[in-house]
């Protein structure tokens, strides 16, 4: 396991509009083309800090973990909706993640993890995003 650069790309629509966000930090990428973690830091700039991994299994399925300020586990499979847990120090909230496409070309040397999702509150679709991760 050696240290990587991982560049990620978050675009987010919403009813408001499109939001985008990119950075780029330094983290590690370990496993297999068909199964790996890709884990960071994470600061928002506000003081609060987390550790994200990001786990995926078979190409198929990946799940997104925050632990710090932040504590996360969004789960997103194409053509499933999972109930993921996303908690902040104002709160915490039950999100509906609906996977629409996750697709790797992650190898030993790096690639581009592609995820496109819905989240949900309530049953009321709330954003649609695009992440982008790539590992050089």
């Amino acid at each position: 396991m050696k240290e990587r650069t991982i560049k990620i790309q978050d675009l987010q629509s919403t009813h408001e509009g499109e939001d985008a966000v990119e950075i780029t930090t330094r983290g590690t990428l370990k496993g297999s083309p068909d199964n790996y973690m890709i884990s960071y830091n994470e600061d928002y700039g506000d003081g609060m800090k987390s550790r994200t991994v990001i786990r995926v299994q078979d190409k198929k399925c990946a799940s997104i973990l925050r632990h710090g300020d932040i504590i996360s586990e969004i789960t997103v499979e194409k053509g499933k909706r999972h109930n993921c847990q996303y908690s902040t120090p104002y709160g915490d909230l039950m999100l509906g993640v609906y996977g629409l496409g996750l697709s790797s070309d992650i190898g030993e040397d790096g690639g581009e993890l592609r995820l496109d999702y819905t989240i949900d509150f309530e049953g009321a679709l709330t954003a649609e995003k695009r992440m982008r991760i790539t590992v050089l």
